[in-house]
């Protein structure tokens, strides 16, 4: 529920507001007494005169619910002026800024935040004391301002845009004292650099307990009570917590006691008012006795500079730091209001929570954070007070800049900062960002771009956006700004904005011409680095997230420009095949790499662009256009990269003017295809349109000469004005040119028009690609191989897997590389034993990946393999001096060695090279395995040593991948495996200290012989198009004297092209690695249906395998597409309670049962959606009986038949 408050109160002299009722209304200074009018203390030349009838505002405040209540969820809502005369609304809630006992004592002083519920981004910050009401608005059109104009009586209101009042004569000698080059301070939160910050969870509210106190002097300037000082205080640090909450998640609020610290007499303070320095030494010394050093989170003293502007001092990243929190000064002769509470003390608040200065061409530069050119323009910058000629502009826009965003989570939520504040866990999660496009890539110089973010965010918060920034180069303290050498920043921030794009530089400065060197287009060869801050304006606590992209500038390009239509002077005519001119300036090079532009059309001076002319066209520099039925005074043309972020935009507007004759305007889309990529055929869509109601037909034709063999046809010809029709060439061979064609259109009463098309293909000849080693079949692979296979000329990198599964899903696939420009392959795998693999190549090229080879399938060598336990003498310690020790393994198993392996040798010492390892077997015969190999530091032996490892021992020796022994393991083939085995160990020169045998396993392996099944049957299937046949064992058949034919699996490699292969008893469609058994064909469920297409042929491949590990490589089973073909009508099993006949079926099918049925039947058909077609129900059925399906379409379908004896289900194919 929401309370909408509305009042009218009308002063003598003032003007109601617009049909807008509330507290307030417009007013007239010339009614107001004129000793109220000298009563003004703040200079400000535009704003909006507002009286305030302030005690019904009060009243109505009452109703405010407090913030973090479940009461919070039904705000009052409020309407406030804008300095433009608008209004806009705000749900309120009561938002304390003063611990409670402080807030109890003065009543009078109250504080609100609240936001607009048309655009939540748009925040207000209010409340009220001894001197009335005050308020600050952050809204799109800007940071907007509610002061007293004047006092007495009849005090009048000012509501006022900050970017509207500088004032630079009042900063001109301004300082911030802080050294952010200093690190005396306190240590730095050393983080790494985050170049994108996504969500890291809910966020918490961290509340940290300020001790602000004045001097005497600040005091006396506020009115000279305690409950006028703590009034304007309240302003203060309610104004910051709308920035800091907001960009922080972070909010101020006075301690209990702060009163105690507002000094009122400037005799009697103790304090240095003016001297920022001598402030900074003295306010510990003041806070620390009244507050109590720990009842406190960071300190900051407000003064006045009666000499000059002003003045500000801080440590960095001091809150919470218990030797330095209260060391905080801010100081300015006039101190009320942005220029006091934005400018300075959130700038030296931002010292305390760990940030540097940001701007790059002024006094006090730092060069580790100097992101904004000149004086910058956000709060850690010095906008306004750099010396003339840096200053970015006169005002500071009440955001941190992403640098400094960085640098205060880095302090806030890592460091030192996170240990003092209370912690408060909101509802509120971080937002999701993101840039689209990866960075690396290179732009031209002096030409205009655009950068684009995407955002989500959990809640639904109004997401703001800031594209900022984030190089640093060399600096200057002054000069540098509009000079920008290096990697220097070019463009300065602008406050966050609903739109996640930003233009460089701003639109419009591009229509107008009128650049300025706020924003400078690079020039030259260089880094160029932006970060987009996502911010969710979250009431509870805001979130900020940030993604980066970096890229590159190419000084040998650019700038990219528009040429034609380009001046107020050019004419379009609207259906006028007419030319669009830019200057590529060489980005078609190798280096920026635009091949192709978009060209689009503005109707409204170039801020949107509804129409795209041309899309993906080639960057040539000329294109012609059909000019679209739209009359305009304000046209632009924008050609834009279309794989990259540059463009340009006409510099004037131009004419499109209405047609004053009849015609017809043709387009074709698209008028230029490159690539072509062959054997697909050239589509062109060629578009008319009738102008002034021109009806006469329109003959087309291909008038230039194709290659040989090429046909082409139109879809329609003629064609209507308006009519549309497809143009299709077809090349039947394979090459790669580049063809410029004409389309004529000839029209009665109109003069023959022509079209230009260009072509260019690109062949995709891969029919010269064949797989080579390992060979298909083979099956004595051991631990590793090498792959090699045929290339294409046409091919210009290849893919390569490897897989334990012909399916080659991702959990099946063991290896893979791209973009391979050699025809072979070395895995870094090692192949497990008794293991078949798979793999297979395809080819890429400009037009993308080609097909994948069928696969090849090897086999690993079928071994049976024993290994051993640990020895029971483990672990073994070993001197650091010379000496040799030994450990032993039974083995009791008998046997005749023909492969032994020693699995993970383990032994720990430094050097290892101080290392001999000897294995002995029961019969004395020795082999070195590891004989102080590696000349390194390392300190540890991790081995499998085999004789078919296809590399030596590694160094350092670490990883237990299988490696050849120093001498080899085969010494002990033909002896007995049973009795003690011996590891001898040997330190052969002294180490730096003891080591241990820590594990050593011996593995014997047999080699086991294994026999393929045999193909005996694999005839050519024949199918009528469209319809389907069974493959029966007498078209596929395998046999195995070991294997049943339910053990005798299929594995599909390549499915048909041109039809689908089933399982028909599962209605299952095989694809790439399904499997099936010779069963499922002797059992007549293997069917083949064509797809009707107009082929003549199709295949499958497929190997088979006994279970054994004997296989049948890759094998072909041939197809023919034959209208003559006879359809098989075998059943699938003669003792089937039921069958169907003849199957498939045309307009009829027989019912078949093996025994009379006695009773009802119920027959019904069903189709593969699950509906039933046809239901029908038979008296005393017999052994067979008829259904009726004429009229059905084509498909397969389950007839499904319900008797006494049970429910029976059976597949039937229609064909037509």
């Amino acid at each position: 529920m929401r309370l909408f408050l509305t009042l009218i109160f009308i002063l003598p002299g003032l003007l109601p507001l617009q049909a807008q009722q509330n507290f307030w209304t417009d007013a007239s200074e010339s009614a107001l007494p004129e000793t109220a009018l000298r009563q003004r203390s703040f200079v400000v030349t535009h704003y909006r005169a507002l009286a305030l009838e302030l005690e019904g505002l009060k009243t109505a405040l009452q109703a405010a619910p407090m913030e973090f209540t479940p009461e919070a969820t039904a705000p009052i809502v409020l309407s406030m002026p804008m300095p433009d005369g608008a209004i806009k609304t705000f749900e309120v809630v009561e938002s304390p800024v003063m611990a409670p006992g402080l807030a109890a004592r003065y009543p009078s002083i109250k504080t609100y935040k609240g936001w607009n519920p048309d655009n939540p981004s748009e925040t207000i910050r209010f409340g009220y004391g001894p001197k009335g009401f005050y308020g600050t608005m952050l809204t799109a059109q800007g940071a907007v301002y509610i002061d007293t104009r004047t006092e007495g009586a009849w005090p009048v209101y000012m509501s006022y845009f900050v970017k509207d009042n500088p004032n630079p004569e009042l900063w001109s000698d301004f300082k911030c004292e802080t050294d952010s080059d200093e690190e005396v301070h306190t240590p730095i939160y050393e983080g790494d650099v985050i170049e994108n910050r996504n969500p890291m969870g809910q966020i918490t509210l961290r509340t940290y307990k300020l001790a602000l106190a004045c001097t005497g002097e600040y005091a006396q300037f506020h009115g000279g009570t305690k409950e006028l000082v703590l009034a304007e205080m309240t302003a203060v640090v309610n104004r910051l917590n709308q920035v800091f909450e907001r960009d922080l998640a972070i909010r101020a609020q006075l301690v209990e006691n702060n009163d105690e610290i507002i000094f009122l007499d400037p005799q009697m303070d103790g304090l240095s008012n003016g001297n920022t320095g001598a402030l900074l030494g003295e306010i510990a010394n003041k806070i620390n006795p009244i507050i109590g050093i720990n009842n406190y989170d960071y300190g900051h003293v407000v003064n006045v500079h009666a000499d000059s502007p002003g003045n500000g001092v801080a440590s960095i990243r001091s809150a919470c730091n218990i030797q330095i929190k209260a060391n905080g000064v801010s100081g300015i002769t006039i101190p009320q209001g942005d220029p006091f509470v934005i400018d300075i003390i959130a700038h030296e608040m931002g010292h305390q929570f760990g940030a540097n200065h940001t701007m790059s061409s002024c006094q006090n530069v730092n060069d580790g954070t100097a992101y904004e050119p000149g004086s910058g323009t956000t709060i850690m910058s010095y906008s306004g007070i750099c010396p003339p000629g840096n200053n970015v502009q006169t005002f500071t826009d009440p955001q941190y800049h992403t640098g400094s965003l960085e640098e205060i989570f880095g302090y806030l939520r890592l460091g030192i900062g996170d240990a003092c504040p209370d912690k408060m866990l909101t509802d509120n999660t971080e937002p999701v960002v993101e840039i689209p496009r990866p960075g690396g890539f290179f732009i031209p110089t002096s030409t205009p771009f655009e950068l684009i973010a995407s955002a989500s965010d959990a809640e639904g918060d109004a997401l703001t956006y800031c594209w900022e920034q984030f190089d640093l180069g060399p600096t200057a303290q002054s000069g540098g700004y509009g000079n920008p050498t290096g990697d220097a920043p070019l463009f300065r921030s602008f406050p966050p904005t609903e739109s996640p794009m930003r233009v460089f530089p701003k639109l419009s400065k591009i229509l107008s011409n009128n650049y300025d060197i706020s924003e400078i287009l690079p020039t030259y060869g260089r880094n160029m680095t932006f970060r987009c801050t996502v911010r969710d304006n979250n009431p509870q606590g805001g979130a900020a997230v940030w993604a980066q992209i970096g890229f590159k500038v190419d000084s040998t390009a650019g700038p990219f420009r528009v040429l034609a239509p380009n001046t107020s002077a050019d004419r379009w005519t609207v259906g006028a095949y007419t030319e669009v001119a830019w200057d590529v300036a060489n980005t078609d090079n190798d280096i920026v790499r635009c091949q192709k532009v978009n060209i689009k059309l503005s109707l409204d001076g170039g801020f949107t662009y509804p129409i795209t002319l041309l899309e993906n066209v080639d960057n040539d520099g000329s294109a012609f256009i059909t000019v679209p039925d739209e009359v305009t005074m304000q046209a632009r043309v924008r050609i834009e990269a279309a794989n990259n972020i540059f463009f340009d935009v006409s510099n004037q507007n131009f004419f499109i003017e209405a047609a004053t004759e009849p015609g017809y305007a043709l387009t074709l889309a698209p008028d230029d295809l490159s690539p072509l990529c062959l054997p697909n055929p050239a589509v062109i869509e060629i578009e008319t349109a009738s102008i002034l109601g021109f009806n006469e037909p329109i003959s087309l034709d291909l008038v230039s000469e194709l290659p040989e063999g090429a046909t082409y046809s139109f879809s329609q010809n003629p064609v209507s004005p308006s009519e549309n029709t497809t143009l299709t060439i077809t090349f039947n061979t394979f090459f790669e040119e580049t063809l410029d064609l004409q389309i004529q259109a000839v029209a009665a009463g109109l003069d023959t028009a022509y079209r230009n098309l260009q072509i260019t293909t690109v062949s995709n000849d891969f029919s010269s690609m064949a797989l080579l080693t390992p060979a298909d079949g083979r099956d004595d692979i051991q631990l590793q191989a090498n792959f090699s296979w045929q290339g294409a000329d046409d091919a210009v990198t290849y893919d390569f897997q490897l897989a334990t599964s012909a399916t080659f899903d991702e959990s099946a696939i063991i290896e893979a590389a791209n973009g391979l420009t050699a025809t072979e392959y070395a895995p870094q795998s090692f192949f497990d034993n008794n293991q078949r693999f798979f793999w297979r190549v395809r080819p890429v090229n400009e037009c993308g990946a080609g097909p994948w080879l069928t696969p090849f399938v090897f086999q690993t060598i079928t071994v049976d393999c024993a290994g051993s336990d640990l020895p029971n003498d483990l672990p073994i310690n070993l001197p650091s001096a010379v000496s040799t020790r030994t450990s032993t393994l039974f083995v009791a198993t008998d046997g005749i060695i023909s492969d032994v392996n020693v699995k993970n040798l383990d032994i720990n010492f430094t050097p290892v090279r101080s290392i001999r390892a000897t294995l002995i077997s029961p019969a004395g015969t020795r082999a070195i395995l590891f004989n102080r190999n590696c000349f390194t530091n390392s300190g540890d032996i991790e081995l499998t040593l085999d004789d078919e490892a296809p590399e030596d021992i590694p160094c350092p020796p670490d990883d237990f991948v299988p490696a050849q022994p120093e001498q080899s393991l085969s010494v002990f083939d033909g002896e007995n495996t049973a009795g003690p085995w011996t590891l001898e160990v040997q330190v052969v020169e002294s180490g730096f200290g003891t080591g241990t045998v820590n594990g050593w396993q011996l593995e014997f392996c047999a080699a086991t012989a294994t026999t393929p099944p045999l193909l005996i049957t694999n005839e050519v299937l024949s199918v009528p198009p469209g319809q389907a046949n069974t493959v029966t064992p007498d078209y596929l058949k395998a046999e195995d004297d070991a294997a049943t034919p339910e053990q005798l699996t299929y594995t599909l490699l390549q499915p048909p092209a041109h039809g689908q292969l089933y399982r028909w008893s599962l209605d299952e469609v095989l694809t790439t690695g399904s499997k099936f058994t010779q069963s499922t064909i002797n059992t007549f469920n293997l069917v083949y249906v064509h797809d009707g297409s107009d082929t003549q042929e199709d295949h499958f491949t497929f190997i088979v395998d006994d279970g054994q590990g004997g296989f049948i490589p890759t094998q072909t089973f041939n197809i023919v597409i034959d209208e003559n073909a006879v359809v098989s009508t075998a059943e699938a099993d003669p003792g089937n309670a039921v069958s169907l006949f003849p199957n498939p079926a045309q307009d009829q099918v027989t019912i078949g049962f093996r025994q009379p049925v006695k009773g009802d039947v119920a027959a019904r058909l069903i189709n593969l959606q699950g509906q039933v077609v046809q239901q029908n129900r038979f008296p005393e059925a017999g052994r067979q009986l008829q259904l009726n399906t004429a009229g059905l379409p084509a498909g397969i379908y389950l007839v499904n038949v319900q008797t006494e004896d049970g429910n029976f289900t059976e597949k039937l194919i229609l064909q037509r």
